[in-house]
Formats: C-alpha cells, structure tokens, sequence
C-alpha cells in the first residue's frame, strides 16, 4: 500500500513513477501461472501493479485485479 501511495503522490507531483521491487509474489501451484506485484491502488485496493505471467512466456507489466478468479484460485 505504501507504494502506492508514493506513486500516487509522485503522478499528482510530476508524474514521474518510481519502480518498486515486487513486495509479494502470487502463483498457481496447478500451473505456471506467476504474479510479482508491487503496489496495491490506493484509492481502488483491489488493483495491484507489478509483473504477470499467465504461464504463457509473454509476460506484460500492469495492473490486475485481485478479484479475479484466476489470480485467488476461484473455480480452479
């Protein structure tokens, strides 16, 4: 949550983000599946920032949705 804020401060400021390293790393003991998040919104805490890689070598920097089944294992 602190990194969020940070960089939330630093957009109102002068827009310029910093990088964080990932604070927690989520995956999927059943698949490849990997998450190495870094910040959590801090107006909208179910959004996270960091690295994700659905197991399928393409991994994207951005933001996810912690609510979403297959980041909390729902329906697996």
């Amino acid at each position: 949550m602190a990194n969020g804020k940070a960089n939330a401060e630093r957009m109102a400021d002068d827009g310029n983000t910093q990088d964080f390293w990932p604070v927690v790393k989520l995956f999927c003991p059943w698949g490849a599946a990997t998450w190495l998040l870094s910040e959590l919104d801090p107006k909208d805490t179910d959004f996270a920032f960091g690295l994700c890689d659905l197991g399928s070598g393409c991994p994207e920097v951005g933001t996810v949705r912690l609510s979403e089944p297959a980041v909390n294992g729902v329906g697996s």
